[in-house]
């Protein structure tokens, strides 16, 4: 079950109020029920209710982090963000048996075209396995949209164009003139961050950064059912299809989590039929196989960087 609050903890004394009845309620559950929600990062201020959110049953967050840079966070005004060591923040709210799960946006006012590096070395560090990467958008009736109007830094939408929507920042879309890199630059480097980001080897230390962070993990796992099993059989003969790295990467990413926490077994397959969703999502329009041998990584902050169109969906 997701409770789908912008900020679970926005009344903290009402959210443990309402773990504390969960827990007790899970008790009683046969099988018990798994949760997930979102919050903001300061959540990690208070660890009772960290110990509440595990002990009831929750087994992922949603933050919305943003940026890593300080600058870019003052233009979105969340100082919670600021104020805080976010690595370290991570790193505790992980140590409750928490998986993460991040929204990242880039294409701020003070961003600039190493803000990509920037980004991947943020999240490879806090171990932030899954990440929902968009490009700012303006969005009318909104501060930022008067402003740029204002500004007349607004890029009107032609009647030819192709983009399945205005809004639509997940592809590396935009519709504003930044000041500090170009729109081919922030759409080819946000593309290519995605593409990084999702490589096997950089979603695996992700992965299990967050899963090694995990002790005395006390998860109650939903009941097994013949549609589980059938999911799990399902995604081993995707993953073998593939050819030999990915299978291996499959079963090694479940041998790693058996061996730490087997109780987290159904949330390591559900992430990694996640991790399947977002590399299809990748190579829609241009092939990219994951898979493939490494070749060097190109500068992404550089205009001759070639990479495609492959997030219009997500």
């Amino acid at each position: 079950m997701f409770f789908a609050d912008d900020n679970f903890i926005g009344n903290r004394a009402y959210a443990k109020d309402l773990l504390r009845a969960l827990a007790q309620w899970n008790k009683r559950q046969r099988p018990a029920m798994s949760f997930y929600t979102q919050a903001s990062i300061d959540m990690v201020r208070d660890e009772e209710l960290l110990g509440l959110l595990r002990d009831a049953n929750f087994v992922s967050v949603f933050i919305g982090i943003e940026s890593p840079r300080k600058s870019s966070l003052a233009e979105t005004h969340k100082t919670q963000n600021e104020k805080l060591d976010m690595v370290e923040a991570i790193h505790k709210i992980q140590s409750y048996n928490l998986f993460i799960s991040a929204g990242m946006i880039v294409g701020f006012d003070n961003d600039d075209p190493t803000i990509f590096d920037e980004q991947f070395n943020f999240l490879q560090r806090a171990g932030i396995p899954i990440t929902m990467l968009s490009a700012l958008m303006a969005v009318p009736k909104t501060p930022l949209y008067k402003r740029l109007k204002a500004e007349g830094r607004l890029i009107k939408r032609t009647s030819s164009s192709k983009e399945p929507s205005q809004y639509a920042g997940t592809n590396g879309s935009t519709n504003f003139h930044r000041r500090h890199m170009t729109v081919e630059e922030l759409k080819r480097g946000q593309q290519e961050l995605c593409r990084r980001l999702y490589a096997p080897k950089a979603f695996a230390e992700r992965l299990l950064a967050n899963l090694y962070r995990f002790h005395d993990v006390r998860y109650r796992p939903e009941a097994v059912t013949w549609t589980s099993l059938r999911t799990l059989f399902r995604l081993a003969k995707l993953y073998g299809r593939q050819g030999w790295a990915a299978s291996r990467f499959f079963w090694s990413m479940l041998g790693k989590t058996f061996w730490h926490s087997p109780r987290s077994l159904p949330q390591m397959i559900n992430m990694l039929g996640m991790y399947q969703h977002f590399c299809r999502l990748l190579s829609q329009d241009v092939a990219w196989n994951p898979w493939a041998p490494a070749t060097p990584e190109p500068k992404i902050h550089s205009s001759r960087v070639s990479v495609s169109d492959g997030l219009s969906r997500v």
